[in-house]
């Protein structure tokens, strides 16, 4: 089961790390069903704060997106970093999924303040990572770049 799997064997999918007392989550979950999963994992991890990055393909219909961004939120959100997704605009133009996203947490009660904005997802998590502090907890949808993200919690010295 879940106790005996190994994060190296399993890359991608529900990794958890510890860096310098932040637990961070990372995991390549993009279609609802997956996310809605993650998010129910990721509440039931203690935390301080929560901070959420990821990005959404522009295929997914405008319900789907702000179903999303509902979804999100309700974990507990204290930061929600999106990141653009470029490769995976389909058919939307740049900023139209975080416009969604952006409206959809505002609606739920986000501040602005709570919600960032980057093109890549390095750049998302890094944000995230220099937010964060002992006891948070840091979710990282990592669509295109699971390896890499992988790669830098490793040189952080992520255990």
């Amino acid at each position: 089961g879940l106790t005996t799997m190994v994060q190296d064997e399993n890359p991608g999918r529900c990794n958890i790390y510890d860096l310098d007392g932040r637990k961070v989550l990372v995991d390549f979950a993009h279609n609802p069903a997956a996310m809605s999963a993650l998010f129910d994992m990721a509440r039931a991890i203690p935390a301080d704060r929560r901070v959420l990055c990821f990005g959404q393909a522009g295929d997914r219909t405008e319900e789907l997106i702000r179903e999303l961004a509902r979804d999100a939120w309700a974990i507990g959100l204290d930061r929600v970093v999106v990141s653009e997704l470029a490769a995976y605009h389909r058919g939307r133009e740049h900023g139209e999924v975080y416009g969604l996203l952006k409206d959809e947490l505002q609606q739920c009660g986000a501040e602005s303040s709570q919600i960032r904005h980057f093109e890549t997802e390095m750049e998302s998590f890094m944000d995230a990572i220099d937010w964060s502090a002992p006891g948070d907890l840091v979710i990282m949808l990592a669509l295109g770049s699971a390896s890499q993200i992988q790669e830098k919690l490793k040189a952080l010295g992520a255990k």
